[in-house]
């Protein structure tokens, strides 16, 4: 199938080989506007994966035809996947045709032993509040704190090849947000502090301004479970469970 410019390689491909050369099908834009919605396809994506709008998860995906939907700025519908309000409410006032849409296929958690890159860890303290930037805020990173449940399992699936431990400051259950990410594992490297409902974000705001006084990154100081017992310090009565794996 040739796509675009002078088609001579694709001609001598399709004859040295035999095989039949096509045109593509014709493109239709992803964005449309009616009613006073702006509507936009998501395309080459698959069931299951999470769908990130701004670097937020905003839903997932549940079906192969997927479509945003949003009004007067806001996100509020998604046609053939489930949104997350919790995330809808992160992203906050959008233009859905020019905002940066990805998605995600969630990845099974790796144990201790599928882990690698233990040599490549840093000696850095990261804040993580969008489960885009993780690889990137990660260079040099002894330890990760992450923001948010759907945040802390993306930036662990990710993190975990490279052996960099992950506390994350969650408000839904832990145990069933474990079994559902295959993740109840010993020694993972997973650190959960569960905070009171919908105080996430709060408790984030908390320890970017104690902890981290500003700034995305700090030297680490101390073991994981040093680090864990000063963030539920600083947290106080906002911490309703703590989870080591």
């Amino acid at each position: 199938m040739h796509w675009s410019g002078d088609p001579f390689l694709s001609e001598k491909l399709a004859k040295s080989l035999s095989l039949e050369l096509r045109s593509p099908p014709p493109f239709t834009s992803r964005i449309e506007r009616k009613g006073g919605r702006v509507y936009r396809r998501l395309m080459g994506v698959r069931p299951g994966e999470k769908i990130l709008v701004n670097g937020y998860v905003a839903g997932e995906r549940l079906s192969s035809n997927v479509t945003l939907i949003a009004r007067d700025g806001r996100l509020e519908e998604i046609l053939g996947g489930r949104k997350y309000p919790r995330g809808i409410q992160k992203v906050g006032k959008v233009d859905l045709a020019k905002a940066t849409v990805k998605t995600l296929r969630t990845l099974r958690i790796l144990g201790p032993k599928e882990a690698r890159g233990e040599g490549r860890r840093g000696n850095r303290l990261v804040l993580i509040e969008r489960a885009d930037t993780s690889l990137e805020k990660a260079r040099g990173a002894g330890m990760v704190i992450t923001v948010g449940d759907d945040t802390t399992f993306i930036t662990h699936e990710i993190l975990s090849k490279l052996g960099i431990p992950v506390l994350g400051l969650i408000d839904g259950d832990a145990d069933g947000l474990l079994e559902k990410s295959g993740g109840k594992e010993a020694g993972s490297n997973l650190y959960l502090v569960r905070v009171s409902a919908g105080k996430d974000d709060e408790a984030g705001r908390i320890l970017k301004k104690r902890l981290f006084k500003g700034k995305p990154w700090i030297g680490m100081r101390g073991t994981p479970e040093e680090v864990g017992r000063k963030v539920v310090r600083i947290l106080g009565e906002l911490v309703r469970e703590v989870v080591t794996l």
